[in-house]
């Protein structure tokens, strides 16, 4: 929604259209960082009709590049309309790519990433109340890229989705979902669900793991057990 409220400003894709025309980097730069303030996205990028970059705000000096292979841009230079998880190193956002057009005809695509971090499991914790951890592939194995939990706690969240067998290969690799699994965890016993990041093609990126203490759940339970018991 943010995207189309962006691109649906005729006169910034008039502007937009004459700075890439000149070649004029920094005038795209300029608008796309202005607007980044209102709108919140952590990286924007654009390409042309073909994929190639044209700019990218998180790395200003970049030079033109082929991108055509990212499955987010290779969707949408098809379907004219792309989303799902943009992978840059360990870094991973959520993602979403739209054509610019000006009289029906596609002059650029635009990319916005908004960043999947600890501010953002920490928003999706206040909402259901679990502990959450996001994962994804990296050149060492498996690692937590954003999560909830203390970093000591997430060493020790990763070695226990590791002691069930090939749980993370599922889902990080193989693209499925996990709907309820125990495991062992700060000495207690805990409920995991785990569900695949992918990326536009419909490739797993990673992971989102959602944590809740199944001793916290049923302490209610428990005392109502052992009242009946006492009073047996």
């Amino acid at each position: 929604l943010l995207t189309r409220i962006l691109t649906a400003d005729p006169e910034l894709k008039a502007y937009l259209l004459r700075a890439i025309d000149e070649h004029d980097q920094l005038s795209l730069l300029d608008q796309l960082d202005e607007r980044q303030a209102d709108l919140g996205y952590d990286f924007a990028l654009m390409v042309d009709p073909q994929g190639r970059l044209l700019v990218r705000t998180d790395q200003p000096d970049a030079p033109p590049a082929d991108l055509s292979d990212r499955p987010l841009v290779r969707k949408v230079l098809v379907d004219f309309e792309a989303s799902g998880v943009w992978q840059e190193g360990n870094k991973i956002y959520e993602a979403v790519a739209v054509p610019l057009t000006l009289s029906q005809n596609v002059f650029a695509y635009l990319v916005v990433g908004f960043a999947i971090n600890d501010v953002r499991a920490l928003e999706v914790k206040r909402v259901t109340g679990t502990e959450v951890a996001y994962l994804t592939g990296t050149s060492s194995g498996v690692a937590v890229v954003a999560s909830t939990l203390a970093p000591a706690q997430q060493d020790r969240l990763l070695a226990a989705l590791r002691n069930r067998g090939d749980l993370l290969s599922r889902v990080t690799e193989r693209g499925e979902a996990v709907d309820q699994v125990e495991i062992a965890l700060e000495g207690g016993r805990w409920l995991a669900l785990l569900a695949p990041l992918k990326d536009a093609a419909g490739a797993s990126a990673g992971a989102s793991v959602a944590l809740a203490s199944l001793d916290k759940e049923l302490v209610g339970y428990t005392r109502i057990r052992n009242i009946l018991l006492g009073l047996g």
